[in-house]
């Protein structure tokens, strides 16, 4: 049932201490204060005293006075109420309502549990500021009528509890309640109240949370209800978020953003329903939680990108957030040397790979800048499967065709890769007659490592670089 009330009454007096009053709505409606065909009212009581040191007590009657109920005031508005135990059979029926003491609408949700729990059924409503919900569970169940999702309650259904939730509203909530059990027996009417369920102080959901120099990243606030144990998210309730230090960090609303690499802190304050020394019951209070934030450095590039197993290279990391004692790190297949910071998007360092096979493919390049790890970067070690060559003018570009006796060719650094067991589709260099080379002599038709470039002058005919199948295949010509 909805109903919207079509217009306001108010109704102002002073009291004395311990004094009752009575305001009697009959009275008011004989005098055109409320009309006359009006048969239900949201009444809000309202004074500038503490809690609970007003009581109010709703009583209604029939004409001899012989039937009737009574109810307290709901003193709380709240986002989550868990009620107790409802009842329909021959005897007995419930009526549980739901009211939006806000200013504004709201959508509410009435869940009725049953089953031992395991099943629900639930209602949801649109309630205009002062607007109310009625439910009747006793003709819900007779009528069968299906619930927001299709699903009946089940025709021999007794008893369950219920749950109602401000949608709108998740943290504060404008919902105020009230439950009657009706039983035809005696014609008695028992009221039931239910708990208010606030969340406990709220919390950083990334403690600490990172974030890059020139990024930014979402932080969100958890509170754990009271009631289910649930951690539900918060953060719309906290309009106002700061960091302890802006050169490092800075905070728009609930999006951190880096500035500079270090650790700084981030807050944030907002109010709250929550439990007060662990106790159950709401209560609004202001809430400033807070967490650490590592803004990290940024690598964007590593140039050159890779490098050969053996030999030193030079690299340059580019990037952002870099800052002067800043380190390199390569992983244990790299050693790193000669670390200068240029600036703070720019590093050199020399990388020396292992000479060992395990060495070779990607490996992790971090930079650590105040005490902040940046993001990987991938640093190639390569193996060579072949001898590299620069030509003479004139000469083959592949390495596979005739010299003419006296030719000088250049082969490039390869490092000093071992040529054992097993090394599987390393080129080796056949030679048909005797090599000659500067500062080195070589064995005819023979495979060799060449731990460093330099220049060979062919004496005869001509030279190949086929695959070889098996380490120390032998040379044949």
């Amino acid at each position: 049932m909805q109903c919207s009330p079509p217009f306001e009454s108010r109704e102002r007096w002073a009291t004395r201490p311990y004094e009752t009053r009575v305001v009697d709505v009959a009275a008011l409606q004989a005098q055109g204060a409320i009309p006359l065909e009006a048969h239900w009212a949201s009444v809000f009581i309202s004074a500038p005293v503490h809690p609970d040191d007003l009581m109010a007590v709703a009583a209604s009657y029939d004409k001899t006075g012989r039937y009737g109920t009574q109810t307290p005031f709901n003193d709380q508005l709240a986002a989550h109420w868990e009620g107790g135990k409802w009842q329909v059979d021959g005897t007995h029926d419930s009526i549980i309502t739901a009211g939006d003491g806000g200013t504004g609408p709201t959508q509410a949700q009435l869940t009725l549990f049953y089953n031992n729990g395991k099943d629900k059924y639930q209602i949801e409503q649109a309630l205009a500021s002062g607007e109310q919900m009625w439910v009747d569970v006793g003709n819900l169940i007779r009528g069968q009528t299906p619930d927001k999702d299709g699903h009946t309650l089940p025709p021999d259904l007794a008893w369950g509890a219920y749950q109602l939730r401000d949608l709108t509203d998740r943290a504060l909530g404008s919902l105020f309640e009230g439950k009657l059990v009706l039983d035809k027996t005696y014609g008695h009417a028992a009221y039931g109240c239910s708990e208010c369920c606030g969340n406990y102080p709220g919390f950083m959901l990334y403690d600490p949370i990172g974030v890059p120099v020139g990024g930014s990243a979402d932080q969100w606030v958890e509170g754990t209800n009271q009631c289910t144990g649930a951690e539900e998210d918060v953060t719309t309730f906290f309009h106002t978020w700061w960091t302890d230090n802006t050169s490092i960090a800075t905070a728009s609303l609930n999006q951190i953003s880096g500035v500079a690499a270090r650790s700084t802190n981030n807050r944030a304050q907002g109010n709250l329903l929550t439990a007060v020394n662990g106790e159950i019951g709401c209560n609004k209070i202001q809430d400033t939680p807070g967490g650490p934030v590592n803004v990290t450095p940024v690598i964007s590039g590593i140039a050159p990108g890779q490098g050969l197993v053996g030999t030193a290279v030079g690299v340059t990391i580019s990037g952002t957030g870099f800052a002067s004692g800043a380190t390199v790190d390569a992983g244990s297949n790299i050693s790193v040397a000669n670390v200068s910071v240029t600036n703070s998007t720019t590093i050199t360092a020399t990388f020396t790979p292992k000479n060992a096979s395990s060495a070779g493919g990607n490996q992790l390049v971090t930079v650590t800048a105040s005490g902040q790890k940046s993001n990987p970067a991938n640093f190639v070690v390569q193996i060579p499967t072949g001898l590299g060559r620069i030509d003479e003018p004139g000469t083959p570009t592949n390495g596979a065709g005739p010299l003419t006796t006296g030719t000088s060719i250049t082969v490039k650094d390869l490092g000093s890769l071992a040529l054992s067991p097993p090394c599987s589709s390393l080129l080796l260099l056949h030679l048909r007659s005797p090599l000659r080379t500067q500062n080195r002599s070589c064995a005819p038709e023979s495979s060799r490592r060449f731990p460093a470039a330099f220049t060979v002058a062919w004496s005869l005919l001509d030279f190949m670089f086929p695959f070889a199948m098996a380490c120390g295949f032998p040379a044949k010509a």
